[in-house]
Order: C-alpha cells, then sequence, then structure tokens
C-alpha cells in the first residue's frame, strides 16, 4: 500500500525554553500559532543565538532542526512504518530547501518539490515551553506558494491513500484540484482539519468540499465542535454524515471513531507528556498504517493511539530511528 500527502514543507526549528519569559520578550503569546515574514523570523533566530538558555546540565544550546509540516510529519511516519510513500510540497532554491528534500529521500520517500527562486523554504521556529506547551511562529515562505499548475496527473498514480493537511484549505484551487486529481487516480482521500480556527474561517468551504472529496476526516474535539455546532459524541456523529469515516482525537481520553453509524471508544496509552507537537500528525501515521494492513477499526485506534504516545514522550515532532524499531518491534512489524 502507498501514502502521498501534500502540504506544508517547513523546517522545523526546534528551541526549548527554560523560562516563558522569553515569549513575553518577543510578543509571543504562549501557545500561540502565528504567521510571520521572512525579517521577524532572523529577529527571533537572532535573539536565541544571543541569549543563554541552555538546558540541562551539559550546557548544550536546545536547538534540533527536523522536517516539518503536519501532512509532511504523518506521512514520514506512514514511510517509518514501511510503507511506500510519496510527498508533494514547495520550497526555495536554499540549505533548508535541500535539507527538505535530502532527508525524506534518506528515509525512502518519493519528493514532488516545486523549487522557487524567488522565495526562501518555509521555517516553523518552535518553542517548547518548561510545561510543554508549544508556541509557534510560522515563516511559511515558498511553502505556500504551492500551485495547482505543478500538479501532474502522473504525481498520484498508484497511490492508495493521498493525505491532505488542513493548513492548505486556504489555496482553495490547489485543494480541490489535488484531490479530484487522487480521486480520479483511484486513492482514498484523508484531510486533516489542522486547527479550529481554519475550520471556523472556511466553515462554508468545508461543510462543501468534505462531502464531495473526503473519505477519511481526521479532527479534534474542538474542530468538530466548530465544524458541526455540536458537542461530543453528538459532534462525531454529525461529521460521520459527512464522509465514510470519521477520527476524533479527545486527548487524554484518546480518540473516537465513527464508522456506518458504529462508533469506537480508544482508549489512550500511558505516557509522559513532554512535548505534543506531531502528536495529531504521527495518530495519523499509525491509523493509515492500521487501514493499509486490513486491520479492524478498534485495533487501527489503538496503533495510532500507541505511536502519538510515543511521540509526546520525546522533543520533536517525529521519533527517531531507535524510537520507531520499538514501536515496530510492539506492533511486530517486519
Amino acid at each position: 500500500m502507498k501514502v502521498l500527502g501534500i502540504g506544508n514543507a517547513l523546517t522545523d526549528i526546534i528551541i526549548r525554553l527554560d523560562s516563558d519569559e522569553h515569549l513575553n520578550y518577543l510578543g509571543l503569546p504562549k501557545g500561540s500559532m502565528q504567521l510571520i515574514g521572512e525579517k521577524r523570523s532572523r529577529e527571533i533566530l537572532d535573539y536565541f543565538s544571543q541569549t543563554d538558555i541552555t538546558i540541562g546540565a551539559s550546557g548544550s544550546r536546545p536547538f534540533t532542526y527536523s522536517t516539518g509540516g503536519s501532512a509532511s510529519n504523518a506521512v514520514t511516519g506512514c514511510a517509518s512504518l514501511e510503507l511506500e510513500c510519496g510527498f508533494i510540497g514547495s520550497i526555495g532554491d536554499d540549505e533548508y530547501g535541500k535539507f527538505y528534500v535530502n532527508d525524506l529521500i534518506e528515509r525512502g520517500m518519493k519528493p514532488y518539490f516545486q523549487t522557487l527562486k524567488t522565495a526562501p523554504s518555509g521555517t516553523a521556529i518552535t518553542l517548547i515551553s518548561p510545561d510543554s506547551e508549544r508556541t509557534f511562529a510560522t515563516h511559511l515562505g515558498a511553502a505556500y506558494q504551492l500551485t495547482s499548475s505543478f500538479l501532474k496527473k502522473e504525481y498520484f498514480e498508484g497511490y492508495n491513500y493521498f493525505h491532505v493537511e488542513g493548513y492548505l484549505v486556504q489555496n482553495y484551487e490547489l485543494l480541490e484540484t489535488a484531490m479530484k486529481m487522487a480521486r480520479e487516480a483511484g486513492a482514498k482521500v484523508s484531510f486533516d482539519m489542522g486547527s479550529y480556527n481554519i475550520v471556523e474561517e472556511n466553515i462554508d468551504y468545508l461543510r462543501r468540499i468534505i462531502p464531495q472529496y473526503v473519505d477519511i476526516l481526521f479532527c479534534n474535539e474542538q474542530e468538530a465542535q466548530t465544524f458541526t455546532g455540536k458537542r461530543g459524541t453528538e459532534a462525531l456523529v454529525e461529521a460521520g454524515k459527512t464522509c465514510a469515516l470519521v477520527a476524533m482525537k479527545t486527548g487524554s481520553r484518546g480518540s473516537m471513531l465513527i464508522d456506518k453509524n458504529t462508533v469506537y471508544i480508544i482508549p489512550p496509552f500511558p505516557a509522559e507528556r513532554i512535548d505534543t507537537n506531531g502528536a495529531g500528525d504521527s495518530y495519523v501515521s499509525g491509523f493509515l498504517f492500521g487501514l493499509s494492513r486490513g486491520y479492524s477499526l478498534q485495533r487501527t485506534g489503538e496503533i495510532a493511539s500507541l505511536i502519538s504516545s510515543k511521540v509526546i514522550s520525546i522533543v520533536g515532532p517525529k521519533l527517531n530511528e531507535e524510537g520507531w524499531k520499538m514501536v515496530k518491534d510492539q506492533l511486530r512489524i517486519t
């Protein structure tokens, strides 16, 4: 089974904070996700390059780099679970862009990238507070300039699942063109709502395209409530009227699924919460893996929950090679 994704190609620049005072100084509301320009991005990085925020006895600077973006995180997780994967995105002709492509290739993925000389690659500065809350300062750069004219039908051929992140919703033409091409190529379309404010700002559009193109819908409780106007299980049931399968993440309580009016309760796995960055994306990875293996929905949800619990126990949005080995040993994947 093969999985293709499309989304914002962003290099995560992860910085662990020793105090929230850094956020106050920079004027970044804790827990927020702000879109910033290239100049503001440089200002923030220059600040941390000159500020003593060493963590732990080693005194090492707490910077980590990782390929990111919601759909990319999800699909690279699928690749780590031995599925054949590809990713469509847009990058700049720079070091971050080269880093991004090389990382996907090293993971055995096929990159389909638009490379621009007129814009830098996108970055997401991820600031992790001592209590594990995340604050994002995102410069989309070239990532936001992906256009429908770049898409070719051969990119979609042979893939069984096509995963789309909600952060592309602002580009209606790109989103619909990609979903239509995927459907015509025989792929099932999965869509992650991404954020409640995206749902709120595009509610009429989403209520139109989800029934038309989406087979698998991923959301959290707040997104489901915004989308349906209902709460809890009622929101799940209402969302289930718009597409074949809905997975609603409920935080520390686990998740809930609905398929053909049947509701499945997926319990959480116990985990030490260090960084919730990537938890939802890793849930998608496990879910698409379970579907690709033909597992029951209950087992599929449990696998998704397991992998999500592993990711929140580390810093960063992805498990490293050793982490994936432990997961695969637990799931007996060879």
